[in-house]
């Protein structure tokens, strides 16, 4: 499996490396922790990721968004 240490972790199948996945259902928990089931488009395989609670990005950082091969336009937040 190649190397995905660039792009984060749910963005591929654990199943066949794949980036050609879908989210199927999203949950939203009461301590607004996001659960999604995923599926690989490739293989079918599914698995869950989660997504701790957004915090506020500090007023010394700021948003860039960054033009990335794979995705498209991604968004990164880095110390002014």
């Amino acid at each position: 499996m190649p190397a995905h240490s660039e792009h984060p972790a749910n963005a591929f199948c654990p199943a066949c490396g794949s980036y050609k996945i879908n989210v199927v259902k999203k949950y939203i928990c009461d301590d607004y922790t996001h659960v999604r089931r995923r599926r690989c488009r490739d293989c079918f395989y599914r698995w869950y990721t989660v997504q701790e609670p957004e915090e506020i990005v500090p007023p010394n950082y700021r948003v860039v968004y960054v033009e990335d091969e794979l995705y498209g336009q991604i968004t990164k937040v880095v110390k002014s």
